[in-house]
């Protein structure tokens, strides 16, 4: 199937005709999600994967799509960059060489990128454990988290039962926006169970370990958010400690792949 995501093509039709391999239509490698900056095109091609297709992405005309197009995952790729319309197939020698210098590029900027945003994350990891032995020691909620809650990026800072459901009211932090109000009532985060969520059990999994997750489209602020979490053990009933992030700012460093 040719030029998936231009004009009528759509996710139904894909799934009634089940193609062996699609094509992403040339827009695709540029698309990025709202409001992040971050492109759609690794999640795409995960997706059609998912449903047995291979996938094909056009369109590839500078370094930067390459590179792009091979950390995405994809099957196949094709462009400008890669070679122009001839009527005899050419020599592989110099396509190679591009690829291998994209898969270069990766490598290196898959720590660099780590590296970035663990200096971002990591002060809110150690603030968050600072909280949690305040808590333990007896402290209130909004004393545990006074400080955490003037951090930048801060959304709200919360505690979730055993069963993932919110306790109290959450700190609001310089990040909470009052935006997020067109929202309710159907995003109260008070009425809601987290415990499904990757950042719960992630936490509950490593009890003790401030854990940051991947980015996410935050249900309670309606923006690109990321979550640092922390389960804790009180004397009478394990909680998980979190601070919302956000992370819809241009310029912020995601996880290498997101």
């Amino acid at each position: 199937m040719d030029d998936f995501g231009a004009g009528q093509s759509n996710l139904d039709r894909l799934l009634r005709i089940r193609p062996d391999i699609v094509k992403l239509d040339g827009e695709m490698i540029r698309a990025t999600g709202h409001g992040t900056g971050q492109p759609m095109l690794t999640k795409l091609v995960s997706l059609l994967h998912q449903a047995g297709m291979l996938v094909v992405v056009e369109g590839v005309e500078t370094t930067e799509e390459l590179i792009l197009a091979v950390e995405s995952n994809v099957d196949f790729a094709q462009g400008y960059l890669l070679g122009l319309p001839a009527a005899e197939i050419a020599p592989p020698g110099s396509v190679h060489l591009r690829i291998d210098d994209a898969f270069d590029v990766i490598a290196q900027g898959r720590a660099h990128q780590h590296a970035l945003f663990e200096s971002v994350v990591e002060p809110y990891r150690l603030a968050l454990l600072e909280a949690a032995d305040a808590l333990r020691a007896g402290a209130g909620m909004k004393r545990a988290f006074a400080s955490l809650a003037t951090f930048e990026h801060c959304v709200s800072c919360f505690i979730l039962d055993d069963a993932g459901r919110q306790v109290g009211a959450e700190l609001p932090g310089p990040a909470w926006s009052e935006e997020s109000a067109s929202l309710h009532p159907v995003a109260n985060p008070r009425d809601a169970r987290w415990d499904h969520r990757p950042y719960y059990r992630n936490a509950v999994l490593l009890p003790g370990v401030a854990i940051a997750s991947n980015p996410y489209l935050s249900l309670a602020s309606g923006r690109p958010c990321i979550a640092v979490t922390l389960a804790v053990q009180f004397a009478d009933e394990r909680s998980v400690i979190d601070v919302e992030l956000d992370w819809s700012a241009q310029g912020l460093p995601w996880r290498a792949g997101e």
